[in-house]
């Protein structure tokens, strides 16, 4: 007897296809054939990946039991639950596993490489992700290394060209980051010879690279490289990028070739930040004549004028001293039906005053906007009281201040003289009466207006205050309150621990620090570390061991220090700091390794720095090192004073170079006048100081 089966799950779905799949004019199944159904959990799953021929045949082949229940048609919620269940579990191991990014880089690189070992698959999306990663966390070295072995992984598989590329860009900005620029076009060159395009990235990042590390040739060279291979990106702001990388440079020959370029082009959407950038250009070199050609240019194309265009070319016109042609172009701005806003009158060298008698002649009403420009523009001129007048006149004249109102008066008030210290705090008072949200900049004034009162306990209140209402500082914030600890007069260590504080709390938020916050954090710890009261030959022991006992502070001062050079790029200042701390504590031959660190990047130290070493040198009796100090000073071309004369002659006279001896005083002799008027000029810094 033939008998109507279910499937083997509780799925109705799977019943109506297994309906549809046995048809007409097939036999019934029998309770016998039943137990031959294959052992599927889901039948749809089964029956989808095969055709009804091949499904009945292998029906027939497969062995496996099942207990054949009545037809029915109803079927519970539960089982609908489980089957799509099922379908979720089926489409994610079809998916390829992802990587774990939550990790650190070490375990997030022994896992990728262990997924490549085996040969499993890898997305397009975790090959960028772990490039991007690479970049951000790791070294240098190894970051260029990691992302060659991501790259040659890439290129095994042949994703899409979207990947190689996006990879391709992160390992070009590493060598650039490395100062490897060389290294940088080759990577190119092979993205190239290979067929893969490069995109507005790539160009972008290594003319980056070429305007920090190269030549205006190498641009040359570069763009009609890609130019002849047909695979320069095509883009507007690429050219307004080659604008300005050679007007930067003086060079307004190259600027216009490839302003010409661009005009060959005849691209259908002209961009007019093109067009106004070459007006820019030309009034950077003094050209307005040159600027008013680009302007007609623009109108002979087709192209409208924008706001922009006529502030720029307004403000060019009124430093040349051409009113006639700037009330022209005034007059276009008028016709053109542009809006006209202060901006526009402040550039033709109105004042504010002026600026609103005239917008009120032609009609035009003042918006906040504007009376913002003409506050800031007054606090720039360090004119406080005038940026308080036109606050006020905003109000009376029904103009309801913005946030950034606020904030551009609260800035004029910590940075005014004249105003009580505490106008700043009650002007904040009256901001949050107003009902605004004080945001980041308010509160980094705040803390700016502590610094001037050295009011330490008042600048962390204001930094919890911050937290509590969800305002994330930033790198303002915490270098204010590190300028703070830094222009104390007396330093202890409480200021250090503070330090200490603030720096770990950066860490935590995510804020990074920049060259000025390291160089007053490392300044706070200088302070706490004592000089040795003699320098003798001990400082500089044959067997590379230091004589002096190296102090807490001085250690996590030097220890800062080498973050830095990980995380951020020191200066002169960090340089001079770390140098003579460590001179003057007694560890010299860490202080000479980070004054090679300094002549290696090329750093221009001040002279003092030069005379410490040369004089602390000379004590630890490494008599031709003070010479070797003489020449690298020479080399760099920094003015040696009396002190850095007498150190190397003394110098010569030990080591018995009678020659030398004399070429560095008559070198002396001939720098006489200078040397005297730097000694009068420290004379009169000392009578100012006492």
């Amino acid at each position: 007897m033939a008998t109507r089966l279910r499937p083997p799950c509780l799925c109705g779905s799977c019943l109506t296809i297994f309906d549809r799949i046995r048809g007409p004019g097939l036999p019934m199944i029998t309770v016998t054939q039943a137990k031959k159904l294959p052992p599927f959990h889901c039948f749809t799953i089964f029956t989808l990946t095969m055709s009804i021929s091949r499904y009945y045949s292998a029906w027939r082949s497969l062995q496996s039991t099942i207990r054949p229940i009545p037809y029915q048609r109803s079927f519970s919620v539960t089982a609908i639950k489980a089957h799509a269940a099922l379908q979720q579990e089926e489409k994610v191991q079809l998916q390829p596993n992802k990587l774990n990014f939550g990790q650190n880089l070490n375990d997030l690189w022994a896992e990728y490489t262990d997924r490549v070992e085996k040969k499993l698959e890898i997305g397009d999306s975790d090959f960028i992700r772990l490039c991007s990663r690479i970049k951000k966390d790791g070294s240098p070295q190894n970051s260029i290394r990691q992302i060659q072995k991501v790259l040659q992984e890439i290129h095994r598989r042949q994703p899409s060209q979207d990947t190689f590329v996006r990879c391709s860009n992160m390992l070009i900005h590493a060598f650039i980051t490395h100062g490897d620029l060389q290294s940088a076009k080759l990577v190119v060159d092979g993205m190239m010879r290979a067929q893969y395009s490069p995109d507005t990235v790539t160009v972008r990042t290594i003319l980056g690279g070429i305007t920090q590390l190269g030549t205006l040739s190498d641009i040359h060279t570069f763009y009609q490289s890609l130019q002849q291979r047909k695979m320069w990106p095509e883009e507007p702001h690429l050219y307004k990028s080659l604008i300005w990388i050679f007007a930067n440079r003086d060079d307004l020959e190259g600027a216009r070739v490839y302003y010409g370029a661009y005009l060959n082009k005849r691209f259908e959407d002209d961009d007019d930040a093109v067009f106004n950038s070459m007006i820019q250009v030309y009034g950077s070199v003094n050209q307005p004549d040159g600027a008013l050609t680009v302007y007609r240019q623009m109108i002979k194309n087709g192209r409208t004028p924008t706001p922009a265009t006529y502030h720029i070319l307004l403000s060019i016109l009124y430093k040349s001293d051409m009113p006639e042609q700037m009330n022209k172009v005034y007059a276009d701005l008028q016709q053109s039906g542009a809006e006209i806003n202060g901006s526009h009158l402040s550039a033709m060298g109105l004042s504010p005053e002026q600026i609103l008698e005239e917008m009120k002649r032609i009609g035009i009403t003042c918006h906040v906007r504007d009376y913002n420009t003409f506050i800031a523009s007054y606090v720039k001129e360090n004119r406080f009281q005038n940026a308080l007048d036109v606050f006020h006149k905003m109000i009376e004249h029904g103009v309801e201040p913005d946030i950034y109102s606020y904030s551009i008066v609260l800035d004029t008030l910590v940075k005014d003289q004249t105003q009580p210290p505490e106008a700043p705090f009650e002007f904040y008072e009256t901001i949050k009466e107003q009902g605004f949200k004080p945001d980041v900049v308010i509160y980094t004034s705040l803390i700016s207006a502590c610094a001037k009162q050295q009011d330490m306990n008042r600048a962390l209140m204001i930094l919890e205050e911050m937290q509590t209402f969800d305002v994330k500082p930033n790198i303002y914030t915490f270098n204010s309150i590190l300028s703070l600890l830094s222009r104390k007069q007396h330093i202890d260590s409480d200021d250090a621990e503070r330090a200490a504080v603030l720096w770990d709390k950066m860490e935590e938020l995510k804020v990074k620090p920049d060259t000025r916050s390291f160089n007053m954090h490392m300044s706070i710890l200088s302070r706490l570390v004592r000089p040795v009261e003699k320098v003798n030959r001990n400082v500089w022991k044959t067997d590379g061991r230091n004589g002096v006992t190296m102090s807490e502070y001085a250690q996590k001062m030097l220890k800062l220090y080498r973050s830095m050079r990980r995380r951020a790029r020191p200066d002169f200042a960090s340089h001079t700091i770390v140098i003579n701390t460590l001179v003057a504590s007694g560890h010299l031959r860490q202080a000479m390794q980070v004054y090679a660190d300094a002549k290696a990047t090329g750093i221009k130290l001040p002279v003092s720095v030069y005379n410490e070493i040369m004089s602390a040198l000379d004590k630890a009796k490494q008599v031709s090192q003070v010479l070797n100090i003489w020449h690298d000073m020479k080399s760099a071309q920094v003015l040696p004073d009396n002190t850095s004369y007498t150190l190397a002659l003394d110098a010569c006279e030990q080591l018995g170079l009678r020659e030398s001896f004399t070429t560095i005083r008559a070198q002396r002799k001939q720098d006489i006048d200078r040397l005297l008027e730097l000694d009068r000029k420290q004379m009169e810094r000392m009578e100012l100081s006492t």
